[in-house]
């Protein structure tokens, strides 16, 4: 969807979506996320000529939030 990256959610739902329903059962990661100073992304990323293939965020910040629908 945004390219290489860690994706972590602030909904729990959102992330369930996301987990295996192997034989094991879903198993999830649980963390507080510490973005530093973040570079704000809410556009439509899903175009081929937008940011798909960065992974580091713009200088001046310490990583990519990309703002959920």
């Amino acid at each position: 969807m945004y390219g290489l990256g860690v994706y972590f959610a602030n909904d729990i739902k959102k992330s369930n979506r996301y987990t295996d329903t192997s034989k094991t059962g879903r198993k999830m990661f649980v963390c507080d996320v510490v973005l530093g100073k973040p570079e704000l992304i809410d556009r439509e990323l899903r175009k081929q000529d937008k940011l798909h293939d960065r992974i580091l965020p713009a200088p001046g910040y310490d990583s990519i939030y990309a703002k959920g629908r």
